[in-house]
């Protein structure tokens, strides 16, 4: 009788081992690409949040504007409205912070013209404005009325940043 070939005798474990490997590239293969699918969609998920809280920043600060104009030309009470949520600047702020590092730069612009107008509402309304002359309520409206513009155009900005980041 004929010894069989040394290769003959190896050919089933050469290809448990070929099929092993292989087997162990396709998960691995479909592993990460379901990982970077899950990333992707979690990083859709807050880039959309992010864009829902600049409009709920706008939304803001339009009736606040519209309450401050109010309040220098007839004296109309200021009503800011808690509704126990965390506010659009606040949930912007952490989604750039924790997430988007390359939004810093148009939350940095956002937050100083958010401030400029905090400014501006602090002294509209530690001063009265019943006997103030038309022109001095018309200049105060508008000086608010550009930090408002300046605020919607800093909020385009960082919309525009959100599309250039997002994945269709």
């Amino acid at each position: 009788m004929q010894q069989p070939n040394n290769l003959v005798i190896w050919l089933p474990i050469l290809g448990a081992l070929i099929a092993l490997v292989s087997s162990l590239i396709t998960t691995w293969l479909n592993n990460r690409n379901y990982n970077l699918r899950n990333k992707e969609e979690r990083d859709r998920k807050r880039l959309e949040e992010a864009y829902e809280a600049l409009i709920g920043i706008l939304s803001v600060y339009s009736k606040l504007t519209g309450q401050l104009i109010g309040y220098i030309h007839h004296n109309d009470k200021i009503q800011i409205e808690d509704d126990g949520k965390i506010s659009p600047l606040v949930k912007f702020e952490m989604i750039v912070s924790l997430y988007f590092p390359e939004m810093i730069n148009s939350w940095e612009q956002l937050k100083k013209t958010k401030e400029e107008f905090g400014k501006q509402l602090s002294d509209i309304i530690s001063e009265n404005y019943l006997n103030k002359e038309l022109i001095i309520k018309q200049n105060k409206s508008a000086l608010i009325w550009d930090i408002y513009t300046k605020l919607i155009d800093d909020t385009d900005i960082a919309k525009n940043k959100i599309k250039e980041i997002i994945k269709p």
